[in-house]
């Protein structure tokens, strides 16, 4: 039975639901639609209807909310299924990852089966037999085989059978192993670890998961890690105010300061934050604009982030292309809000903080318009639910880094209750602050670092240009051994 839990199939499901019902949920909406129209125009000559029009307003929502909640429990039973089948393929780690070796082994031995009946018939023919079975024969036929099967062992070897869900049932003997035998091969590892991670506050648990993390990640994300670990410390410390709690990287003082408190390293996974803000430190550290000098020239942070360029678009706009291109398809797919004009549509993407010429005011710009909120109201609604869950943490953040927290899930970067005005990420001009694309960058390297298979797919499936584009950087990144001294300033992760 073939299995597939993509987006595409998940929103065919939905479309099935919804057509069962969607004639009378079309005619409801329509007739709202047109009420409230009408009660909007008679409310800007009647205002005492303006009150009623709100209690119309809430009405509509709830009818709206009744539909969505028997989406949303579809969405949730549709991802845990996805969730238990993917520990089971063959693509992924876990079981899966081991019995994909079994099966490498299996072709292996047909292969070399097969080696052996071409020779036994050669030599039934009066041949000899090492014109067939030789050691070049050999080899030529096993090639193939034998790439695969390499590739299987080697990631069980190195420890990656785990996932950012289960690694906490790695046991601690495998992990002393492969910190063991990485060490013995490298040294110099074990001497940088012993600088970066010399807080007291940092347990031995910690320092070991840490490591073998480190040691089992994927290139170039393992060797980019590494690469950078003697430029920078790590503090952990208690904030005395609940309100100034939070993890970040600091470019000034070299040092990512995380905050002191039980599984504050594991809000989104498995040590998530740690190489969060690690992810920081390399996009610090191989920027392409930074001299080699203790003094600086620019005033502003500057990251690799900020400069990369892919397909000839910065990551910057490719990040706000594929928010922009999620949303214009979710009001597409929505049975309210794919029915308005194109004109509201591109009205209601700029109210949203989504178009070029958008105000990017925090959190969008409502009001005015009884009618627009409602759609404002509408889409705000689909989208949070559509960002909330575990593993998309990251793109709620971005999301709402994209439309200044118009749109955002359950995770994000927010204005406090102190602050008079925000400029998190955008200036005080509307111009992006490139906190978007280094905070999914962190993120995106974070969940490459952890083995976080879900939030990986999350992210491809949310920002699918931008994706690529970090492959491409990290890449990159790898053969460029920058080494330069870093900016002034900070970049923090408070969640």
């Amino acid at each position: 039975m073939k299995r597939d839990f993509t987006r595409a199939n998940f929103d065919n499901l939905v479309t099935m639901l919804r057509e069962l019902d969607a004639k009378a949920n079309q005619e409801i909406m329509d007739r709202a639609g047109r009420l409230t129209n009408l009660l909007g125009t008679v409310s800007q000559t009647f205002m005492f209807l303006d009150s009623p029009l709100r209690r119309l307003a809430g009405h509509i929502r709830s009818l709206i909310e009744a539909e969505e909640k028997a989406k949303v429990r579809v969405r949730q039973i549709f991802e845990d299924v996805s969730r238990a089948d993917r520990q089971y393929r063959n693509e992924t780690v876990g079981f899966g990852l081991t019995r994909s070796a079994l099966q490498d082994l299996q072709n292996a031995m047909k292969s070399l089966t097969e080696l052996n009946d071409r020779g036994c018939a050669a030599v039934d023919q009066g041949g000899n037999l090492l014109s067939v079975f030789n050691a070049p024969a050999v080899r030529e036929g096993m090639k193939i085989p034998n790439a695969a099967l390499g590739k299987s062992t080697a990631a069980i070897e190195n420890g990656a059978a785990y996932t950012a869900e289960d690694f906490r049932k790695v046991p601690n003997g495998i992990k002393q192993e492969r910190i063991r035998e990485v060490e013995q091969e490298h040294p110099e590892y074990e001497e940088k670890f012993r600088e970066v991670l010399s807080d007291p506050d940092i347990s031995e648990q910690e320092r070991m998961d840490i490591k073998y993390m480190a040691y089992c990640a994927p290139e170039p994300y393992r060797s980019l890690y590494l690469e950078h670990l003697d430029r920078y410390k790590v503090s952990v410390e208690k904030s005395k105010d609940e309100k100034d709690k939070g993890s970040w990287y600091n470019h000034s003082e070299n040092r990512i300061r995380l905050e002191d408190e039980n599984m504050a390293w594991d809000e989104c996974g498995s040590y998530n934050t740690y190489f969060h803000e690690s992810g920081h430190a390399v996009d610090d550290f191989e920027d392409d604009l930074r001299f080699a000098s203790e003094f600086t020239l620019f005033g502003e942070n500057t990251m690799r982030t900020n400069s990369y360029e892919y397909n000839g678009k910065t990551l910057n706009e490719l990040v706000t292309e594929d928010t922009r291109n999620h949303v214009r398809n979710i009001i597409e797919n929505d049975p309210m809000l794919k029915e308005l004009k194109p004109a509201q549509k591109e009205e209601l993407l700029r109210r949203m903080n989504l178009a070029d010429d958008s105000k990017f005011r925090y959190q969008g710009n409502a009001g005015g318009d009884m009618v627009m909120n409602i759609y404002i109201m509408r889409l705000r609604d689909v989208m949070h639910k559509d960002l909330v869950g575990r593993g998309k943490e990251s793109c709620s953040d971005v999301y709402g880094g994209v439309t200044n927290n118009a749109i955002q899930g359950d995770w994000g970067h927010s204005k406090s209750e102190k602050a008079k005005t925000y400029e998190y990420w955008y200036d005080e001009d509307g111009n992006p602050t490139g906190r978007q694309e280094r905070e999914l960058w962190a993120e995106f390297f974070a969940a490459k670092m952890t083995n976080d298979v879900e939030e990986l797919e999350y992210l491809q499936t949310y920002f699918p240009q931008a994706y690529v584009a970090m492959e491409k950087m990290a890449e990159e990144m790898a053969k460029s051994g920058n080494g330069t001294i870093q900016p002034q300033g900070s970049s923090g992760r408070h969640g």
